[in-house]
């Protein structure tokens, strides 16, 4: 914070998406929601994360390897 400080912010709109007010949801209905967007219990949900960060072998070659990206979050969580 103390790099940005002064530094006036890129967004400055103040545009009211969905007044609060209107919202008469439960917390309980948001994460019911959320679960089922992104359909968390399914037996592949986390295969198909996965495949669109990594690619599916032998498909692409443009995939990134999850050893190389392992190894590159080692080194940076260690810089810091």
């Amino acid at each position: 914070m103390h790099d940005i400080r002064g530094v006036r912010p890129l967004n400055t709109a103040r545009d009211l998406i969905e007044p609060l007010t209107d919202n008469q949801r439960t917390l309980g209905d948001h994460y019911r929601r959320q679960l089922e967007r992104y359909d968390l219990h399914a037996p592949d949900a986390y295969d198909t994360r996965l495949k669109r960060v990594f690619g599916q072998r032998g498909r692409s070659r443009r995939g990134l390897h999850a050893s190389t990206f392992l190894r590159e979050v080692r080194r940076s969580s260690r810089a810091s």
